[in-house]
């Protein structure tokens, strides 16, 4: 009994201390999964590819065949609240939601995400991201952002708040801002998840 309650405390001090250090790199903007991924060819270009939620370890997500995430191609990964998200690859933020507008009575289908954000990565492919508690001070549309940078944290906004803390993620062809259906997802996102947390830098493949 001892020695398990001695297990049980070292893990969790270390997640503990894991966590703090990426919630202190927060608003300086620094890159905190360094440690996952490494940098490989994709065809004549390089592009390095992240978990988008911060450490994958202590994250349960959806999103690998067809029923697995409502009635679309998408993915939701749990996490606990205010655990940090980062940016899956470089690239530039082409839309951002900064206010939960979301209105239960109405459910209009365009605001269900919340406090959400799509990068534009230099892939040439949209990563969404949805249902965030918050977004990091200084995120802006235009911007470009490495991956790997923190760009908000895990919450229950939107149509969430009545979920475990989670945040929705999406990949999709860039279209035009106020296509939300395309937004949302167009390719099932769970084998691209499975290798980015080995540490495998898989370009999704559009449809």
């Amino acid at each position: 009994m001892l020695c398990l309650i001695l297990v049980f405390l070292l893990g969790y001090t270390f997640y503990s201390i894991g966590y703090v250090q990426c919630a202190g790199d927060v608003e300086q903007g620094k890159q905190v999964a360094g440690y996952i991924a490494k940098k490989v060819p994709s065809g004549e270009k390089e592009f390095m590819y992240y978990f988008p939620v911060q450490p994958p370890e202590y994250c349960n997500y959806t999103g690998h065949k067809q029923g697995d995430h409502h009635d679309y191609p998408a993915s939701d990964i749990f996490a606990p609240f205010g655990t940090p998200i980062i940016a899956v690859t470089d690239g530039i933020i082409e839309w951002i939601s900064a206010e939960d507008i979301w209105d239960p009575y109405q459910d209009d289908p365009a605001t269900r995400g919340g406090i959400a954000l799509a990068l534009r990565g230099d892939d040439d492919i949209r990563y969404y991201i949805a249902h965030l508690s918050r977004l990091v001070h200084g995120i802006k549309l235009g911007l470009h952002i490495k991956a790997g940078q923190i760009i908000g944290y895990v919450g229950k906004s939107g149509n969430a708040r009545y979920t475990p803390p989670h945040v929705h993620f999406g990949i999709s062809a860039p279209t035009t801002s106020d296509d939300w259906e395309t937004r949302r997802g167009q390719v099932w996102p769970g084998p691209y998840l499975d290798a980015w947390k080995k540490g495998i830098m898989l370009t999704p493949e559009l449809p």
